[in-house]
C-alpha cells in the first residue's frame, strides 16, 4: 500500500475519530464546528515526537486567531509509533479546540510526511511547525494578516534550549538580515537563508503543492523546497513589522536532524547544492540569494571537515564525482586552513614558479592560506590555471604594488605589509597557522616565511628552492645590497644569532635568502639531487651547509592527474600530414631550440616537408626572425605561450615533445638544474625527446629520445628516424 492509499484510510478513520471528539466534547458544554476550508493549514511532521510534541500542541491551542480558522494535521511517520498518536487523539478528544487531523505512515521521512499533509490540506495557507518548537499565541493571526499570493509572510525567530522554558533569542543567523526589514516586503536576495528555512512562514497551499519537499534528502530538504518556490514563482518575502507579537520558538537540540554531522549528512549538503545550482540556470535572476544558499550549505560541511578532517579526500572525491560546477572551495576550505603559503608568483598569474606551486598544491589537496603579490605589469594572467588550486585555497592575501625580482626596498615592503595581512587573517580564524611553505624563485617568498617563523617560532616552515639563488645560470654571482639598519633584516639575523649561527658577512640579499633558510627552515627542499649537491657546495658558511644538509629533502616538480590534461579544449590545429613536435618554454641565454633548428636546417627539403616544428615561447617575433633567417618557414611554426590548462589539452596531441637542458656545465661544473616542463610532458602521453647536457638530472632520466647539447648530427638522425619510425 503508497503513502496515498495509507493516507486515505486514515483519515477516514480519523472522521470518526473526530465524532466522537465531537461527543466528548458535548460533555464539556462545547461543541466544535470545524468549516471545510479554514483559513491556515499548520502541518507538523512528527518521527517518535510522543516526549515533545505536547508543547508544540500546547502552543497552537492558545492562538488568538478563532479555532474554527485553522487547521493543524499532524503526520506520523516512522513504523515504530511510541505512544504519539494515543497522544494526539487524546489531546484532540480533550483539550485542542481547533480541528486536529492525523495522518500516519510507514514511511520515517519528514519530506514524505509534509507532502502528505500538503495533499490533505484544507486551508488557504499552509504553515509548517517542527514538532519540538512552539509557537507564540499572535503567531498564526499575525502571519494571515501579512499573507498574501504573492509573497510568503515571515516572522521572527527565537531560540531556547528548553521546551518549557521560553527565553527570546532573537540573535541568531535566521534572523540577521530579516530583522532590519521588519515591516517591509523585501526580496528573495535580501533574506535567502531566512526564506528557504521551514521555520516561521505562512505561503498560498495551492502553490506549495506545486513544489513538494524532495524525498531523496534526510535533512535539508526545506531549504530545497522554500528555494524552489520562491525562486520559481518570483514570490516577494513579506517581513512581519515589529510588535505583532508573532514569533516562531525554535528549540535548538544538538541531536536535531539538521545539526548531525555525519557522512549522511555530507551527502545531504551536496544534493542540495546541486540542486541550488541547477536553479539558478533555471531561473538566472535568482543567482544572488541561490549563491548565498550554496555558501550556507558549504559552511555545513566546512563544519564536518572540522570535526572530521580526515574525511577530506573523500569530500573533495564526492565534490567532484557529483559534478558541481562552480563549487565554492574558498568557503569549504576557509575554516580549516593549518598551513600558509608564501607565494610571491601564484595563480591567475603565468608564471613558472607559480604553476609549480599551484601544481604541488593540487596533489596535496590541503587547505592552505596563500600570501601573494600582485604581478599585473610583468606578467599576464591565465585565469583557467585557478583551476588548479580550488580545492586546496582557502584565502587569498594579496599585497599590492610593483612587483619586483631584486629591489629590497620592495621586498621589505613585501614582508612588512603582507605580516600585517597574516595577522588579520590569524584573528580572523581564532588560531594560528601549523605550518608555513615558501618557494623561490622571486626571493621575497623566503624573507617573509624568516620573518613569520621569527615571530612565531613554533610553526614549522618548509621552504623550497627553485634554483640557486646567489649564483645565476651563467656562473655570475647575484648581488642586490641590503641597506644597513633594515629592520626586517636586522630582526631575521639576530634570530639567525640567537641560534647560535653566525651572521652573514655580507649583506648581499642573495646570499642572504639562502642563508636563513638553512639557519631556521625545519625542512629544505630542492628540486633535484644536482641542485641539492651545488648549493651546498657553494654555501658561503659551512655550518649553514650542515643544518640544510641534514633537514634536506628532494621533491621532482609534479605531474598532475590525466583529469588536468582533458580539462580544457586547444583550438591549435595540427597538420594531420606532419610529424608534429612540440615545445613549450623560455627561452635563456643557456637554453633554446638552437640544436633542432641546426638539425632541421642539416635536413633535405623532402625530409623537413614530413615535420613540423611548433615553438610556444616568451620571445616570438625574436624566433619567428631567427626561423626566417634559417629558411626553415616551412617546417617551424612560432606561437606565443597559451595559457597552461590548455597547454596540457593540447600536449597530449602531439607526436613528440622536445625538452632541452641549460648548458651550463662549463661555469657550473654540475647542472643544477632540472626543467619543469619535463614532468608536464610525462602525463600527456607523448614521446619524450630529451636535448640534455652529460651529467645532468635530465640525463639520467630515460626517454623515448636523447641526445646531446650541440651533437646537431644526432638530433638529424632523431629525426630520421622519426619519418621512418626507426624510433
Amino acid at each position: 500500500m503508497d503513502d496515498r492509499d495509507e493516507e486515505e484510510n486514515v483519515l477516514t478513520g480519523d472522521q470518526s475519530v473526530d465524532s466522537r471528539s465531537a461527543e466528548a466534547n458535548t460533555v464539556n458544554k462545547t461543541v466544535h464546528h470545524f468549516p471545510s476550508m479554514p483559513d491556515v493549514s499548520v502541518v507538523i511532521a512528527s518521527y517518535q515526537g510522543a516526549s515533545r510534541i505536547e508543547h508544540t500542541l500546547k502552543s497552537l491551542a492558545k492562538q488568538t486567531l478563532a479555532a474554527d480558522r485553522f487547521e493543524v494535521i499532524v503526520v506520523v511517520n516512522g513504523a515504530d509509533d511510541d505512544g504519539t498518536v494515543d497522544l494526539l487523539r487524546e489531546m484532540r478528544a480533550v483539550s485542542f479546540p481547533a480541528e486536529l487531523r492525523i495522518i500516519t505512515t510507514n514511511t520515517p521521512n519528514a519530506a514524505n510526511a509534509r507532502n502528505l499533509a500538503l495533499a490533505a490540506a484544507r486551508g488557504t495557507y499552509v504553515t509548517f511547525v517542527d514538532d519540538d518548537d512552539q509557537v507564540s499565541k499572535k503567531y498564526l493571526a499575525g502571519l494571515l494578516k501579512y499573507a498574501q499570493p504573492g509573497s510568503v509572510a515571515m516572522a521572527p525567530i527565537a531560540d531556547t534550549v528548553q521546551a518549557d522554558q521560553y527565553v527570546a533569542d532573537f540573535d541568531n543567523y535566521l534572523n540577521q538580515s530579516s530583522l532590519n526589514l521588519a515591516g517591509s516586503v523585501a526580496r528573495f536576495a535580501q533574506v535567502p537563508v531566512a526564506a528557504a528555512a521551514n521555520a516561521g512562514k505562512m505561503v498560498l497551499t495551492r502553490h506549495a503543492r506545486e513544489h513538494l519537499y524532495p524525498t531523496h534528502l534526510s535533512s535539508g530538504e526545506d531549504v530545497v523546497f522554500w528555494a524552489t518556490l520562491i525562486a520559481s514563482k518570483n514570490l516577494n518575502i513579506s517581513v512581519l513589522p515589529a510588535g505583532t507579537g508573532a514569533v516562531y520558538r525554535r528549540l535548538v537540540r544538538e541531536t536535531s536532524v539538521s545539526r548531525s554531522l555525519s557522512p549522511t549528512f555530507v551527502e545531504d549538503r551536496l544534493e542540495i547544492i546541486k540542486i541550488l545550482r541547477q536553479l539558478a540556470q533555471d531561473f538566472p535572476e535568482q543567482q544572488r540569494p541561490l549563491d548565498k544558499l550554496v555558501i550556507g550549505q558549504t559552511s555545513n560541511i566546512a563544519r564536518y571537515l572540522l570535526r572530521y578532517p580526515e574525511q577530506r579526500m573523500w569530500v573533495l572525491d564526492r565534490i567532484r564525482e557529483k559534478g558541481i560546477e562552480a563549487f565554492p572551495y574558498q568557503r569549504l576550505n576557509s575554516e580549516s586552513t593549518d598551513e600558509l603559503v608564501v607565494a610571491y608568483a601564484f595563480p591567475p598569474y603565468a608564471d613558472t614558479s607559480a604553476m609549480v606551486v599551484a601544481r604541488r598544491l593540487c596533489l596535496a589537496r590541503q587547505p592552505v592560506d596563500v600570501l601573494t603579490h600582485a604581478m599585473d605589469k610583468i606578467r599576464s594572467k591565465d585565469e583557467l590555471s585557478m583551476g588548479l588550486v580550488e580545492e586546496s585555497v582557502g584565502t587569498v592575501m594579496t599585497v599590492g604594488g610593483p612587483a619586483v625580482f631584486a629591489n629590497w626596498k620592495r621586498i621589505a615592503i613585501f614582508a612588512d605589509v603582507g605580516y600585517k595581512l597574516v595577522e588579520e587573517r590569524i584573528g580572523e580564524r581564532g588560531r594560528a597557522y601549523r605550518t608555513v611553505y615558501s618557494r623561490t624563485m622571486w626571493p621575497a617568498a623566503h624573507i617573509m616565511a624568516a620573518l613569520f617563523k621569527v615571530r612565531n617560532p613554533s610553526v614549522r616552515w618548509r621552504a623550497e628552492f627553485s634554483d640557486p639563488m646567489r649564483i645565476d645560470s651563467e656562473g655570475n654571482v647575484r648581488t642586490t645590497e641590503i641597506p644597513d639598519g633594515d629592520p626586517v633584516f636586522e630582526e631575521i639575523e639576530n634570530a639567525i644569532r640567537s641560534r647560535g649561527f653566525p651572521g652573514t658577512a655580507s649583506r648581499n640579499m642573495w646570499e642572504w635568502v639562502e642563508n636563513i633558510a638553512y639557519a631556521l627552515a625545519d625542512e629544505i627542499i630542492y628540486t633535484n639531487v644536482n641542485q641539492k649537491q651545488f648549493m651546498l657546495e657553494h654555501a658561503t658558511q659551512k655550518v649553514l651547509a650542515d643544518r640544510a644538509a641534514s633537514i634536506a629533502s628532494v621533491e621532482r616538480h609534479p605531474t598532475l592527474p590525466q583529469r588536468f590534461y582533458e580539462l580544457e579544449h586547444s583550438s591549435y590545429v595540427l597538420p594531420s600530414d606532419r610529424i608534429n613536435i612540440g615545445y613549450f618554454g623560455v627561452f635563456y641565454k643557456v637554453r633554446g631550440v638552437g640544436d633542432l633548428l641546426s638539425a632541421l636546417e642539416a635536413l633535405s627539403r623532402q625530409d623537413r616537408s614530413n615535420v613540423m616544428l611548433h615553438v610556444f615561447t616568451n620571445t616570438v617575433d625574436e624566433t619567428k626572425a631567427e626561423v626566417r633567417r634559417r629558411g626553415l618557414s616551412d617546417c617551424v611554426v612560432v606561437q606565443a605561450y597559451i595559457p597552461y590548462l590548455e597547454f596540457l589539452e593540447l600536449s597530449r596531441h602531439f607526436d613528440w615533445l622536445v625538452v632541452t637542458d641549460a648548458r651550463v656545465g662549463e661555469v657550473h661544473g654540475i647542472n643544477p638544474y632540472l626543467p619543469s616542463k619535463y614532468s608536464d610532458y610525462v602525463g600527456s602521453g607523448a614521446k619524450i625527446w630529451s636535448i640534455v647536457e652529460p651529467g645532468s638530472v635530465l640525463s639520467t632520466i630515460e626517454v623515448d629520445a636523447m641526445t646531446e647539447l650541440g651533437d646537431v648530427a644526432e638530433a638529424k638522425k632523431v629525426l630520421a628516424g622519426l619519418q621512418d619510425s626507426t624510433i
